[in-house]
């Protein structure tokens, strides 16, 4: 699923509940060793919550972790334009770094793409399987009734 926008969804649609991200809680860790350098890839819910964009500049300040801003912001991940394409096409040979798993999931058909909280647990190794749309769809549902009690 795509982490950021269900975060955005909650922390807005439901201010009464106190949600904090799982990147602000990191922002607490310990320093891990890491000799990589990514270019980053912010997902489009942390582009209008500045928060999210944010947090993810502290983890990676306060985990060392060497990251480029893309010369140009890259489109969402779910753009298949032909200029969207072209610059997916340009981060050949590049390690592309992102938060957010849809993006991850995406990207890594054309780079390779690792997510934060690989970088941050090491040990996980295992790509960003695709689900179905109707998976994700009930896990949706399920995260919606757990929120609103219905």
């Amino acid at each position: 699923g795509n982490c950021s926008l269900i975060f955005k969804n909650i922390k807005y649609k439901v201010p009464a509940l106190k949600v904090t991200s799982l990147y602000d809680y990191l922002t607490e860790g310990n320093l891990i060793k890491n000799i990589k350098e990514y270019t980053v890839h912010h997902p489009c819910p942390a582009r209008i919550d500045k928060d999210q964009k944010g947090s993810f500049n502290r983890i990676i300040k306060r985990y060392n972790i060497s990251v480029s801003e893309s010369v140009k912001q890259l489109p969402c991940c779910l753009t298949k334009t032909p200029s969207a394409l072209k610059a997916r096409q340009s981060l050949k040979g590049k390690d592309l770094l992102t938060y957010c798993g849809h993006c991850t999931k995406s990207f890594q058909k054309d780079t390779n793409t690792t997510h934060l909280l690989q970088v941050l647990f090491p040990s996980s190794k295992v790509k960003f399987k695709k689900k179905s749309i109707l998976h994700e769809i009930a896990a949706f549902r399920k995260l919606r009734k757990l929120i609103l009690n219905k």
